[in-house]
């Protein structure tokens, strides 16, 4: 396999000269989320940091699979709680409308200072080229209450394998 990354090319090569779709989305700036407690406000990370075309979709938080086969996924997203009462926070990876994975933390923000706890998980899917991947959220109690982190602090990348 050969890594090609020149400059602006931004492309990555396996040894027979096909391009491995990837990229790299953050949120830039935080903000307050808005759903409840079913976990399905979506996350958008507005800002690509490096991509090897326009597979992911900053407006919708989409990743379109632009071919068949094994990707890799991972995700972090960092959040602030302006409660004292502890809830679980839940970060989904999905696929087509079905959750993939679903790692969670308790968050409360005893102290009044608002720091911040992380929630993430990298995930190996064999998709089908169309399919839809997104990041959604919720909390067990109304996730109106939490801040998402930005300024590099919440991720989404994704990378064809094979």
């Amino acid at each position: 396999m050969t890594s090609v990354i020149r400059g602006s090319d931004n492309f990555d090569t396996d040894s027979r000269g096909s391009e491995r779709p990837y990229f790299h989305a953050r949120v830039s700036a935080g903000h307050t989320a808005t759903g409840g407690v079913a976990g399905n406000d979506k996350l958008i990370c507005e800002t690509i940091v490096d991509a090897s075309g326009t597979d992911y979709n900053t407006a919708t938080g989409n990743f379109t699979a632009p071919k068949t086969g094994v990707y890799m996924f991972s995700y972090s997203m960092s959040v602030a709680s302006n409660s004292k009462s502890a809830r679980y926070f839940r970060v989904r990876l999905n696929v087509n409308g079905v959750y993939m994975s679903n790692p969670h933390t308790t968050i409360s923000d005893e102290a009044a200072n608002s720091d911040y706890t992380s929630v993430g998980a990298t995930v190996l899917l064999s998709l089908t080229q169309g399919d839809d991947v997104y990041i959604t959220y919720g909390s067990s109690i109304d996730a109106s209450g939490l801040t998402i982190a930005g300024s590099s602090m919440t991720n989404f990348s994704g990378a064809f394998l094979h």
